[in-house]
């Protein structure tokens, strides 16, 4: 089964019938426009997403000179659930949010919240539409890819980590002199990251002992 985006906005689940050859498909309308579709899960006739709309800062409303060149434009994240034409938000945040690129193992989303000092992690069921808390992170975390066995790859600050939900472990990825780790992806018993030097580029394996807690 795969679920993604139909190109329009709309959310698209395809996977194989019960027939040689047949396919199923199940479609829900596109998102409300001015918002940027960030993830998407599906359970059973429900779908989930997150969208997310950015607008002008308040000084920015207010047209004081220069006011562009300051950080500070406001986000508003809505967690959503269709099932047929109805739209339902059960959770709305003006936290900058970003969630993994694809479902946990058990269809529930990976999302972050960036408060300015600290990362809540937190797991989005689509089928009951409930938000589970896993951990406070210190710094911004952004978690990037998720594995078969459900651990949690991406950066925490400029340093490579892993997460696993299921099991509140945490591994950070020691980084070599004149290096810059690009990649880093995890499953059970190996880390594996990508690193550059502008130059040349090295992959390593590292056993689950070779990483920092």
């Amino acid at each position: 089964m795969a679920v993604g985006d139909n190109g329009r906005g709309g959310v698209v689940r395809i996977g194989g019938g019960s027939g040689a050859g047949t396919v199923d498909e199940t479609r829900w309308p596109s998102q409300v426009q001015d918002r940027w579709p960030q993830a998407t899960s599906v359970s059973g006739e429900t779908a989930l997403v997150v969208e997310t709309a950015y607008g002008a800062s308040r000084l920015q409303e207010a047209g004081l000179p220069l006011a562009f060149l300051l950080p500070g434009a406001r986000t508003e994240s809505r967690f959503e659930t269709i099932t047929g034409n109805a739209r339902r938000a059960f959770a709305v945040t003006a936290f900058t949010i970003h969630c993994a690129n694809t479902p946990m193992d058990d269809g529930r989303l990976a999302c972050t919240a960036f408060d300015g000092t600290r990362t809540r992690l937190a797991l989005i069921d689509p089928g009951t539409a409930t938000l589970t808390p896993v951990a406070v992170l210190p710094g911004r975390f952004v978690a990037t890819t998720v594995s078969a066995d459900g651990w949690l790859s991406g950066w925490l600050g400029s340093d490579a980590v892993a997460l696993r939900p299921s099991t509140r472990e945490g591994l950070r990825v020691s980084r070599s002199a004149g290096e810059r780790v690009t990649h880093v992806a995890a499953h059970d018993d190996v880390v594996a990251t990508v690193s550059s030097t502008g130059q040349t580029s090295t992959i390593r394996l590292y056993g689950r002992g070779d990483a920092q807690p």
